[in-house]
């Protein structure tokens, strides 16, 4: 839980004493579940696959919240994608395909897996990775794809040979894509329910 504590001194005929008011930070939600100012998979008002550069770019001036700490990043050459990345409180990365907005990736705060489930019913898919390295402890990653809203979740890593996941499992980032398309992998499976789950194994 972030929190922002105020320190104010006051003066009193007494003596002088301290007086600590917490102020609650609003949790950054990038309105997947708020939809303020939209919903998935939109951010902001840019969508993946309707969205051009240019747009967003005008969009990005627009607030700047999400575009504070913003630079361009491009891997064309290599054949990867160019775009935006952010380092600034929402993380947010945007990517481009023939001038319009491929992708985009923002890191959320205070939203449960329960309240994803609550909010959009089970996911498409997920699957289980391993994401340490080889002579480091064992580290897992989830990623459930909700192909209904266009977005695919990160959950929080965990350490162990297994993800256990829960109701308060928290999201770590989260993906939007272009309508029509699916984040589904082969090695992907079906939702069963909160427990368990091993890594895949990979072809």
């Amino acid at each position: 839980m972030q929190k922002l504590v105020l320190m104010m001194t006051a003066m009193v005929l007494a003596g002088c004493m301290v007086i600590e008011t917490p102020i609650v930070v609003p949790p950054i939600d990038g309105g997947f579940l708020s939809h303020d100012p939209c919903g998935p998979p939109c951010f902001f008002g840019i969508t993946p696959g309707v969205t051009t550069e240019a747009e967003a770019r005008e969009i990005m001036e627009q607030h700047p919240e999400i575009s504070n700490g913003c630079e361009d990043f491009d891997f064309s050459k290599e054949g990867g994608m160019r775009g935006i990345r952010c380092y600034n409180k929402y993380g947010l990365r945007i990517g481009f395909t023939d001038d319009v907005v491929g992708g985009i990736g923002f890191r959320p705060t205070k939203i449960t897996l329960q309240q994803v489930l609550n909010a959009y019913g089970i996911p498409t898919s997920l699957r289980v990775g391993i994401v340490s390295l080889p002579d480091y402890p064992l580290r897992v990653r989830m990623i459930l794809c909700f192909d209904q809203i266009s977005a695919d979740l990160i959950l929080s890593d965990q350490d162990g040979k297994e993800f256990v996941v829960t109701g308060d499992t928290a999201t770590a980032s989260i993906g939007y894509y272009p309508a029509g398309e699916s984040c589904v992998l082969p090695e992907d499976v079906t939702w069963n329910g909160y427990g368990a789950y091993p890594p895949a194994k990979w072809p």
